[in-house]
Order: structure tokens, then C-alpha cells, then sequence
């Protein structure tokens, strides 16, 4: 959707979600590929929301963290905070607010 302001720039608001597979060491992180999305007028901020679904329990020890935004990609960062290897499949929502 988009918000409007009393500037000439208006705001975006990008909903979506991704999803994590794969299994990570204790202590160690991983760092995705290109998640693209909708197109920004400028670079856009990326939050990631709840957790959506999750197949065991190891996800309670992952940190989940975008970073290398642009205007229509990031990358996320994913750390193993725990002590034993997390195999985990977790669905995460993803809000991405920036300028239209």
C-alpha cells in the first residue's frame, strides 16, 4: 500500500515473507542470497516480523537480520546463538516500508 504525507515523497508499505531452510552450526551464521521485492524510490527499510511457522524447535536460537539493502533487494544474515546445530525450516513476515 502506499501512505500519503503532506511531502512530495510518498511512503511505500511492502508485506511479504521468506523462508529459511538449511541447518547452522552452533555459534556460526550464514548469510542468504538475493531476496528481491517491489521496487522502492529509494532505499526502504526492512523489518522482519513474527515468525510465521517453524518445523522443530531449533529456531529459538536464531537471530534473523537484513543487511546490503537496495532499492529492490537485501540479503539476510541468519546466527546460530546456540549451543548444538539448529536444522530448521522457519517462515519469518517481512514488512519493507520506504519512499514510492
Amino acid at each position: 500500500g502506499i501512505v500519503r504525507s503532506n511531502n512530495s515523497t510518498q511512503v511505500k508499505v511492502v508485506r511479504t515473507n521468506i523462508i529459511l531452510t538449511g541447518s547452522l552450526l552452533a555459534g556460526a551464521w550464514v548469510d542468504s542470497g538475493d531476496f528481491f521485492f517491489e521496487a522502492f524510490g529509494g532505499t526502504p527499510q526492512v523489518f522482519v516480523g513474527n515468525m510465521i511457522s517453524a518445523s522443530n524447535n531449533s529456531w529459538a536460537s536464531l537471530e534473523f537480520v537484513p543487511f546490503d539493502v537496495g532499492t529492490n533487494s537485501c540479503k539476510f544474515r541468519v546466527f546460530n546463538h546456540g549451543s548444538v546445530a539448529a536444522n530448521v525450516q522457519v517462515q519469518y513476515a517481512v514488512l519493507i516500508i520506504g519512499p514510492e
